[in-house]
C-alpha cells in the first residue's frame, strides 16, 4: 500500500491536533513532535505550487458541492481525480457526496 501525505492535509492535521490539545488543556508540543517523527518532511507531497494550475478545477468542485467542500477538501478531490486515486481517509462525511471517491473512516473500510 502506498501512502500519500499531501501538504495541505498534514498542515490541517497539525492545526487540528494543536487546537484539540489546547482545548483539553494539554501541551500540544509532544503531539506535534510525534507528528514530525511519524511524517518527516521528506515524505510530504508538496502541492502548493500546483494550486494556480488547479485553481479553476478547485472552484468548480466547490460549486458542484456548495457549502459541503472547503477549498482544501476540493483540492483533495481534484488531486485524487488527477492521480486516479479512489480512496480518501477522512472522518468528513461531506466527501460521501463525491461520486467518484470512496471515503475510509476506519481501517475496516479498506478491506
Amino acid at each position: 500500500m502506498i501512502y500519500i501525505y499531501l501538504d495541505c492535509v498534514v498542515n490541517e492535521t497539525a492545526t487540528v491536533l494543536a487546537r484539540r490539545a489546547l482545548e483539553r488543556r494539554v501541551d500540544p508540543a509532544p503531539v506535534l513532535r510525534k507528528l514530525r517523527r511519524e511524517i518527516p518532511q521528506d515524505l510530504i507531497d508538496w502541492t502548493g505550487p500546483e494550486w494556480p494550475r488547479l485553481w479553476d478545477k478547485i472552484l468548480d468542485c466547490m460549486e458542484e458541492h456548495p457549502g459541503r467542500l472547503s477549498f482544501i477538501d476540493s483540492l483533495l478531490v481534484v488531486g485524487a481525480e488527477e492521480g486516479e486515486i479512489v480512496w480518501i481517509a477522512s472522518f468528513d462525511r461531506n466527501f460521501d457526496a463525491v461520486t467518484n471517491l470512496k471515503r475510509a473512516s476506519n481501517p475496516a473500510d479498506l478491506k
